[in-house]
C-alpha cells in the first residue's frame, strides 16, 4: 500500500505538472495573440485615418493643379502611393493574402523609374510561393528598394529572381554607394528582414564593394511552377517587368 500510494502521487504530481505546462503555454499563446491583436489595430487606428488624409488631401489639390506640370506628378505618386499603403495596412489588420510578388515588382520598379533609377529585372515568368515566403520576399524587396531610395544616390538597380529544384533566392544590387558617407545609415530594417529570413530556415547576405550594395537572399521553396526552358522561363526587362 505504502509503494502504491508513493507511486500513485508521483503520477498524480507529474499529471499536474503537465496540466499546469500546458495551462502557462495556452495563457501565453493567448497574450501573444492578445498582443498582436493591439498592435494591429494600433496600426490602423494611427496610420490608417492619416494615409487616407494624405489621399485626400493630394486628390483635393490635383484638381487645381494643371496635368502638364511636374507637380501633378507628384502629386498623383503621392495620392497613390497613400491608398496603397492603406489598403495594405487594411490587409494586415483583416489577415487577408499579401500583394502577389509579380505585382510588387512592378510596383516598386515603378518607383524607382520615377526616381530615375534605370531598372532592369531577371525574374521567371510564374512563380507560385507559399504565403509565407512570398511575404517575406516582398518585405525584402520594399525595404531594399525603400533603403536605395532614401540612402544612396543609384543611378541603376538591377533585381533578379532565381528559383531552382528546393530554393527561391532574391537579388538586389544598385551602384549607389556613397563613396564617403558624411555619417553611417543605420536602422532596424535589415536586422528585422534577418531575422524573417531565419525564421523560413533561409539566409541573407550583403555585400558592399566597388560603389555597389548588394542584398541576396535564399528561402526554401514549397511549390513552384517546373522551371520552363530558359528562353520562355526568363526575360530580361529595361524599365519595366511583366
Amino acid at each position: 500500500m505504502t509503494t502504491g500510494s508513493g507511486v500513485y502521487a508521483v503520477v498524480h504530481l507529474s499529471l499536474l505538472a503537465a496540466l499546469l505546462q500546458a495551462s502557462h503555454r495556452q495563457a501565453a499563446r493567448l497574450a501573444e495573440h492578445q498582443e498582436r491583436a493591439r498592435i494591429t489595430q494600433d496600426l490602423h487606428n494611427l496610420f490608417g485615418s492619416s494615409l487616407v488624409s494624405i489621399a485626400v488631401q493630394s486628390e483635393n489639390a490635383l484638381r487645381h493643379t494643371p496635368a502638364s506640370t511636374p507637380a501633378y506628378r507628384a502629386l498623383s505618386d503621392i495620392s497613390a502611393l497613400a491608398r496603397r499603403a492603406h489598403d495594405d495596412v487594411r490587409d494586415i489588420v483583416e489577415g487577408r493574402a499579401s500583394t502577389q510578388l509579380h505585382a510588387e515588382l512592378v510596383h516598386v520598379q515603378s518607383l524607382l523609374t520615377g526616381a530615375d533609377v534605370v531598372t532592369r529585372t531577371t525574374l521567371p515568368r510564374r512563380v507560385n510561393l507559399p504565403a509565407p515566403v512570398s511575404s517575406c520576399l516582398i518585405a525584402v524587396l520594399r525595404e531594399s528598394v525603400g533603403n536605395v531610395l532614401q540612402h544612396s544616390q543609384a543611378s541603376r538597380c538591377d533585381i533578379e529572381v532565381r528559383t531552382d529544384a528546393d530554393r527561391v533566392r532574391l537579388s538586389i544590387d544598385n551602384d549607389g554607394v556613397r563613396a564617403a558617407p558624411a555619417r553611417s545609415v543605420s536602422g532596424s530594417g535589415l536586422a528585422s528582414l534577418r531575422y524573417r529570413v531565419l525564421a523560413l530556415g533561409g539566409t541573407l547576405e550583403t555585400e558592399r564593394a566597388n560603389g555597389r550594395f548588394t542584398l541576396v537572399v535564399g528561402l526554401p521553396r514549397e511549390t513552384l511552377d517546373p522551371p520552363l526552358p530558359l528562353g520562355d522561363a526568363e526575360r530580361i526587362h529595361q524599365g519595366a517587368c511583366p
